[in-house]
């Protein structure tokens, strides 16, 4: 058993390392949308793919090596890491917790970031809608036209920014 717990938080270990890789992936991702740098984004957009694939990988070993420790300890259901720490394997245990915790750390800054960088996103697309809107006069609004008797009409008010009809 203290070989798979010693697999277990190898496996652990590797995947801290490449969520500490993905999370420094997503603030390349910020800088790029910040300054614009569309390549060196779609770059980082690759690699996060990479990195996805190597935690997927990282991931369904864990869940081997879990299962594996459960069908050990004669239990019929899967053990979480929690429930690992609670069997109170001495040493292994206190790194199992600081395991989990630097993991929960981690996830909540990397969901952290990629809500800032969708953020981000969402608001360049929308100033991009507004730009578009602007040239191609979508966005018209009505206003009065006073004449020279004094009377007045309403008149659409172009926002456009180059006459369509040159």
């Amino acid at each position: 058993m203290k070989e798979l717990i010693d697999q277990l938080i190898s496996l652990i270990r590797q995947e801290e390392d490449v969520l500490e890789e993905f999370l420094d992936c997503l603030a390349k991702q910020r800088e790029c949308i910040v300054q614009n740098r569309i390549d060196e984004f779609d770059l980082t957009v690759q690699r996060q793919d990479k990195l996805i694939t190597q935690i997927r990988t990282l991931e369904d070993g864990r869940v081997q090596v879990v299962r594996t420790i459960a069908k050990t300890a004669g239990s019929q259901d899967d053990i979480t890491i929690a429930r690992l720490i609670e069997m109170n394997l001495e040493q292994s245990s206190e790194e199992l917790r600081g395991l989990k915790t630097t993991l929960s750390r981690l996830i909540e800054k990397i969901k952290k970031a990629n809500r800032v960088n969708q953020y981000l996103i969402k608001r360049s697309l929308s100033f991009l809608q507004r730009n578009i809107d602007l040239f191609i006069d979508e966005g018209q609004d009505i206003g009065l036209l006073y004449l020279p008797n004094g009377e007045r009409r309403p008149q659409r008010i172009s926002h456009i920014l180059v006459d369509k009809t040159l």
